[in-house]
């Protein structure tokens, strides 16, 4: 059994070629999600899902030299606003 849980995001059934890893941490308050490509057998990271405490929500903090698409983007987008809304609603914010 592992403790990385990967999302694969569809948009619209569309798949949108991002997975986004997970691996809880007990010592951390919020979650870290690292972001991933595969593409042709390869994995490469593109970025990290990371709280963002001066605007007090999870932002997307890509890697230098990273490309990304509409398709891509919009997933990244979308992803964000459930983690920030899941988190929002269990502080009794949402």
């Amino acid at each position: 059994m592992t403790d990385i849980e990967t999302i694969i995001y569809k948009n619209d059934n569309t798949l949108v070629w991002v997975e986004i890893l997970f691996k809880p941490n007990e010592e951390r308050k919020t979650f870290v999600y690292t972001v991933k490509h595969k593409r042709g057998g390869t994995v490469d990271i593109l970025g990290y899902v990371k709280w963002y405490g001066a605007w007090r929500q999870y932002v997307f903090m890509p890697v230098d030299a990273t490309l990304w698409n509409d398709s891509c983007l919009q997933g990244i987008v979308d992803y964000l606003q459930k983690i920030n809304k899941e988190h929002r609603s269990k502080r009794g914010k949402g």
